[in-house]
Parts: structure tokens; C-alpha cells; sequence
């Protein structure tokens, strides 16, 4: 394995070059897709909510297409990260688990607002879905497969502590440094001590 080199240095090769601009862009794509992923989430609630309380506003043109062009630009935002980190799901387990949970989450979030035939499933569907968006974004936080129910496994309690600490950090300082291939790699900080 070669010794990674910062992402800031020069390169060599014309693609190489092309691949430092994408990398240098991440804390901004990622800025972008954790807010989105908030915005998405707030809507979702609200929505939700109102269409449990009978509401109609949730269901007008307005609100859909508002929802229709957050999740757009969230796609955008996730798929532009996808290729900068070169993430494969099948290789980094939890991102193969957050793309799996998101497939369930439009699933029961369509239940909950629009496709369930009864209000018992219509309320189960948007209570799934809520859990699950708050367990996408824990997996996608801590880089572990079962995200914060982690916690509730002897893994993390002792010797496992301090890696679920590291991971916690990930991208904390913002170094980005370049493997053998060109692929990123974190480089890991310790916090200043407070």
C-alpha cells in the first residue's frame, strides 16, 4: 500500500487534476446534501402530520413539487458525493445499508401520504418512516452498519468504544488525502482538546 499523499499536491496526469477540483468541492456538496436531508425531513413531518390531522395543504401541487424538487437536488447532492468518495456498496457496508433503509423509507413514506387504504396503516407506515429516516441518518453519521443501535451493542461498550469514537469524526477537520488509485481517504484528527 503507498503512502497517501494530501489531495492539495500536485498532481501528475490530466484526469488527476480533474479528480483534486471534485474532492476539493466535498465540504460543500456535503454541506448541501446534510441540509437538504434536513429540509427533506422537516417536510416530511409536517406533511405527514397534517395528512393524519385531515389536512389538504400536504397533497396541493405546491407543496408536491416543493417536495419533488428538494428530493431532486438531495439525489444530485448524494450522487455527486457517491462519486466523490468513490463509495461502493457492496465494499462499505453501511453505505450499502443507508441505500437500502432509503429504498424503505420512500416506501413507507408514500404510505403514510398518499398510497395506504386505512388509517391504522397510514399511521404505522409514517411512525416506520420517521424511524427509519432517523436510522439513515445515524448510519450515515457513524459510517456503522446499525448506525446508533450500535450503542445498544457490547461492540461499542470497551474496547470497541474508541472506533466508534473515531468514526463519529469522520471528515471532522476536513483532510482528505489520496490513496493508491487515486480513491480518497480520511485522514483521521483528534478534536483539540477543550
Amino acid at each position: 500500500m503507498s503512502t497517501p499523499r494530501w489531495c492539495g499536491e500536485p498532481s501528475h496526469g490530466p484526469t488527476e487534476g480533474h479528480r483534486m477540483m471534485w474532492i476539493e468541492m466535498y465540504p460543500w456538496v456535503k454541506l448541501v446534501h446534510v441540509s437538504l436531508v434536513g429540509c427533506n425531513g422537516l417536510l416530511f413531518a409536517a406533511r405527514g402530520v397534517a395528512v393524519l390531522a385531515g389536512r389538504a395543504w400536504p397533497m396541493q401541487s405546491r407543496c408536491r413539487k416543493l417536495s419533488y424538487a428538494i428530493d431532486t437536488l438531495l439525489l444530485v447532492a448524494g450522487l455527486t458525493l457517491w462519486l466523490i468518495l468513490r463509495l461502493n456498496p457492496m465494499r462499505d457496508s453501511w453505505f450499502g445499508v443507508k441505500l437500502l433503509l432509503l429504498v424503505l423509507y420512500i416506501v413507507a413514506g408514500s404510505l403514510a401520504l398518499k398510497r395506504s387504504r386505512t388509517r391504522s396503516v397510514q399511521c404505522m407506515s409514517f411512525g416506520c418512516a420517521l424511524a427509519l429516516y432517523v436510522l439513515i441518518a445515524s448510519v450515515a453519521i457513524t459510517h456503522r452498519p446499525l448506525g446508533l443501535l450500535n450503542l445498544l451493542s457490547s461492540e461499542v461498550i470497551g474496547a470497541g468504544r474508541k472506533s466508534h469514537r473515531r468514526n463519529m469524526w469522520t471528515h471532522r477537520c476536513g483532510k482528505v488525502a489520496c490513496g493508491a488509485g487515486g480513491r480518497p481517504m480520511v485522514q483521521w484528527c483528534r478534536l483539540p482538546a477543550q
